[in-house]
């Protein structure tokens, strides 16, 4: 059979998913984690990892955004960060569930670490600091990881 070092550039070697089925929110601005983690040990060092969260947002009331981050906490690595939702047409009249956003988002980057497991989580945060509520709903949320050979 073929190992991972024979596969071609740009196979996929490996996929690694985890979701929860739960809404969780925050006022925070300060990221809060949404029980979403993914542990992965890469094959190779020259691997690609490609990360991809999915998930429907919820802002509620006023104006506010929601930022989302991919990180390890043991390292203090962050893949990424990113304010995915944003509403700034808050009307007093609309005041419930007016804006929401179901979106998946990728981000890329080499395991240059080597080959030493790591693992990822997927925190949130209130963007703007107006004290309102932001939250993934129970769509679920995804995390997942994938590995492509370099």
């Amino acid at each position: 059979g073929m190992t991972h070092a024979s596969v071609p550039s740009g196979s996929v070697i490996q996929v690694l998913s985890n979701n929860i089925t739960s809404n969780v929110s925050t006022t925070s601005t300060t990221y809060a984690d949404t029980g979403v983690a993914v542990t992965i040990t890469p094959k190779s060092s020259s691997s690609t990892l490609l990360f991809e969260v999915s998930g429907c947002t919820f802002i509620v009331q006023a104006r506010c955004s929601v930022f989302i981050k991919v990180y390890d906490p043991a390292t203090s690595a962050t893949v990424m960060t990113d304010r995915v939702c944003v509403r700034t047409d808050f009307q007093s009249d609309r005041s419930q569930y007016l804006y929401m956003r179901n979106n998946t988002y990728q981000y890329a980057e080499l395991a240059s670490w080597g080959t030493s497991a790591r693992t990822y989580r997927l925190a949130f945060k209130e963007g703007e600091g107006t004290g309102q509520t932001v939250m993934f709903t129970n769509n679920p949320i995804y995390l997942k990881v994938t590995e492509i050979q370099g």
